[in-house]
């Protein structure tokens, strides 16, 4: 990583990070459900989880004191776990599935970075989604997160969003 100081000096510092992700069969009758998850960590590795993407990056900070780049320790995390809804013979050809998923980031703060600095999230999601011909998803999902800073000041939120994936 790199970055300028305010004299304009140049300072870089190495980071790295792993990611696992993996999907396994739930045998639940004639079905086939499945569970998913995925984990991302490492130092620098910020750009790679969604929610600190979105929230800047946060892959490192500068320390204004020493002048010196520091690489930020994160780590990122979800299980989901999707139903097929095949035994309902009305809805067989439509694709019909629901989605509930668990996750988490953590964020090991540096005592540099200031008080309002993002710490952790916790999210669940549930969904539904079907796909009403070959070429298209539509969907609706529920989504209640929770947000921690730094300095411990948290706030929480639902969402309601409307998905719809067509495929030319």
């Amino acid at each position: 990583y790199r970055g300028k100081t305010t004299a304009d000096e140049v300072r870089s510092e190495w980071g790295g990070g792993a990611s696992v992700r993996g999907v396994g069969r739930v045998p639940v009758g004639q079905l086939t459900d499945r569970i998913m998850f995925q984990v991302n960590g490492g130092w620098g590795v910020a750009r790679y989880i969604n929610d600190l993407n979105s929230a800047g990056g946060m892959d490192a900070v500068f320390d204004t004191t020493t002048h010196e780049l520091k690489v930020l320790p994160v780590l990122g995390w979800y299980v989901g776990y999707e139903h097929r809804w095949k035994e309902w013979e009305s809805v067989q050809d439509m694709n019909l599935r629901s989605t509930v998923l668990w996750s988490m980031v953590l964020v090991d703060n540096l005592d540099i970075q200031p008080a309002d600095a993002y710490s952790r999230t916790h999210r669940v999601a549930t969904n539904v989604v079907f796909s009403p011909t070959g070429r298209a998803d539509l969907g609706l999902q529920y989504i209640f997160g929770m947000r921690k800073n730094k300095d411990g000041r948290s706030g929480q939120a639902n969402q309601i969003q409307l998905v719809g994936v067509f495929r030319f």
